[in-house]
């Protein structure tokens, strides 16, 4: 048995570390695509006035954190579900709010003592049984909620407005996925600290995005590198006598960095890039399949869109084109997911809304790079992008729109179909 295992300290820290970082990228990769990587950081902020709190009324620290951060995470989505304030506004309302009363609080509680600061920068060598306990009830709650909405978390993260004309519900998934991130916030806090706890939710995912060419692969790696970073930092600190929360995040910030240097190196082969990189840490990643499973769904919903005709129109010249209709939600949803390059090549897919909406398109499990083209309910095309492979970014135009008209990449072009400048025209 390595040295550092023979202390009992030792074994609790690497528990209590591998559950936070199991959970933490299982939150982060909802967070990270939408640009709400700031909500951790945030209800972290939160979590230091529940501890404050908990100190002045003499109650447990870990306690308030956790009833003061759940409470904040409502108000958060509160805000942002009724429109009263931008995401990122709200978010800064209660940092801001939540570390000024963190800051009177501790006034309050005679400054600082041991116990903030083991809030502020974490305690994972500390950690006892009935720690372990709590952080253990506390991954769990968050585990089984993933897993049992994950599918429609992951829409709802791909493409909001799709999700909710599909009948999804948006506000309460939003929610949910912001209490969750404040549970995952109060687990984290334990081991990390408050000023760090934020690192643990977006540096292991950007990780995992960098690496995967899926998402489920982007949660795999993710959760295998946070791994390594807990393990490595962990034993660095007892060797070293570092702070163990510091050393978990430089290891992870590093991991993260050989990845984006090795990404750019073998850009066409970020997988490989991933494994090269789990196995020089010595550890291996859960396995992804190459097919996701849903794929599957994604190609039936594919083979049974209707072929219909319709006429492209750009100045005098009128191309008669054959696409398939994407009109249900399912078919929307699919796309050219897990298409081949073959089909992609051959085929045209319309996307009707039935009404004008604002709206974006991920290419997720997309082989080949693609055109589309937006048109408004009249048919008129006002804006063509290239949407390149990518788990993570979405793409969309600056206006509504009611049709999209998904081709491979540089049909357009050569058919001499320019935004403004051209219309579709389809049969009612």
């Amino acid at each position: 048995m390595p040295e550092f295992l023979a202390y009992d300290f030792m074994q609790r820290a690497l528990v209590a570390g591998a559950l936070t970082a199991l959970i933490c990228p299982a939150i982060g990769v909802f967070l990270v695509p939408r640009r709400l990587s700031l909500i951790a950081d945030t209800l972290a902020h939160i979590a230091l006035a529940g501890v404050a709190l908990g100190l002045v009324l003499g109650a447990s620290p870990l306690l308030g954190a956790l009833v003061v951060t759940l409470l904040g995470a409502v108000g958060i989505e509160g805000l942002r579900a009724r429109g009263a304030l931008a995401g990122d506004a709200s978010l800064a309302v209660f940092l801001s709010g939540g570390f000024a009363l963190a800051v009177v609080l501790i006034s309050l509680a005679r400054g600082f003592n041991a116990d903030l600061f083991a809030v502020l920068f974490g305690s994972i060598l500390t950690v006892s049984p009935t720690d372990i306990w709590l952080i253990l009830g506390l991954a769990a709650v968050v585990g089984v909620t993933i897993g049992t909405f994950y599918r429609q978390l992951f829409t709802v993260t791909m493409n909001e407005d799709l999700a909710r004309t599909s009948g999804i519900p948006v506000a309460i998934l939003n929610l949910i996925l912001t209490l969750l991130t404040a549970l995952t916030t109060v687990v984290a806090m334990r081991m990390v600290g408050v000023l760090l706890v934020s690192a643990m939710i977006v540096i292991p995912t950007l990780t995992g995005f960098a690496l995967g060419r899926s998402f489920r692969q982007a949660l795999a790696i993710g959760i295998a590198m946070a791994l390594v970073s807990v393990a490595s930092g962990l034993i660095a600190a007892f060797y070293l006598r570092l702070a163990a929360g510091g050393a978990i995040v430089l290891t992870a910030l590093a991991i993260f960095a050989a990845a984006s240097l090795v990404r750019r190196a073998v850009p066409r082969a970020p997988q490989v890039a991933g494994l090269v990189l789990a196995a020089a840490l010595a550890f291996v990643a859960p396995a992804a399949d190459a097919q996701d499973p849903a794929c599957k769904r994604w190609r039936e919903a594919f083979a049974s869109m209707p072929v219909q005709m319709l006429t492209l129109e750009t100045g005098s010249k009128h191309i008669a084109a054959r696409v398939r209709m994407a009109m249900s939600s399912e078919q929307q949803a699919a796309g050219f997911q897990c298409a081949t390059p073959q089909e992609i090549e051959r085929s045209l897919i319309l996307f009707d809304f039935g009404r004008e909406i604002s709206t974006q398109f991920h290419m997720q499990n997309v082989p080949a790079p693609l055109d589309i083209a937006f048109a408004k309910a009249d048919g008129r095309i006002f804006a063509v992008l290239r949407m390149e492979p990518s788990p993570t970014a979405l793409y969309g135009p600056m206006g509504d729109f009611r049709y999209a008209l998904e081709a491979r990449k540089g049909f357009f072009e050569s058919q001499g179909v320019r935004q403004g400048e051209s219309r579709l025209m389809i049969p009612r």
